[in-house]
C-alpha cells in the first residue's frame, strides 16, 4: 500500500511529503491504524527528507527518529489525533476497503 498523492505528515515539527511512500498495515481497527514503512518506503522517506527545501531540524534527526527510534512504525487514530492523523486513518481505511 502507498500513501495517497499530496499526503503531508508532520514529523518533529517538519512537514514531509509522504505521497507514494510504500507501507504495510500492521494493525487496523475502529480506533487505530498502525503502519510500518517497507524497506523501499524507508529509502524513499530518507530521500524526501534530504530533498526538502524547508529545513527545520537536521536530516539526520528526522531520519533517525522515524527509521531508528520508531523502526518505520507510525500510528494514526480515528478520533484521538489531530485532523491530519484522522485523515490518514480514513485514507488507510479506504485503501483497505478497495483491496478487499
Amino acid at each position: 500500500m502507498k500513501f495517497d498523492k499530496n499526503t503531508q505528515l508532520m514529523i518533529s515539527r517538519t512537514y514531509i511529503d509522504f505521497s507514494g511512500i510504500e507501507f504495510g498495515v500492521l494493525e487496523f481497527d475502529e480506533d487505530v491504524a498502525k503502519i510500518q514503512l517497507t524497506n523501499k518506503g524507508m529509502e524513499e522517506y530518507k530521500a524526501r527528507v534530504k530533498a526538502r527545501t524547508h529545513k527545520h531540524g537536521t536530516d539526520e534527526h528526522l531520519i533517525d527518529f522515524v527509521i531508528d527510534e520508531l523502526e518505520g512504525e507510525l500510528w494514526f487514530f480515528r478520533e484521538r489525533s489531530d485532523e491530519e492523523g484522522q485523515e490518514i486513518y480514513l485514507q488507510i481505511a479506504q485503501n483497505l476497503l478497495v483491496m478487499s
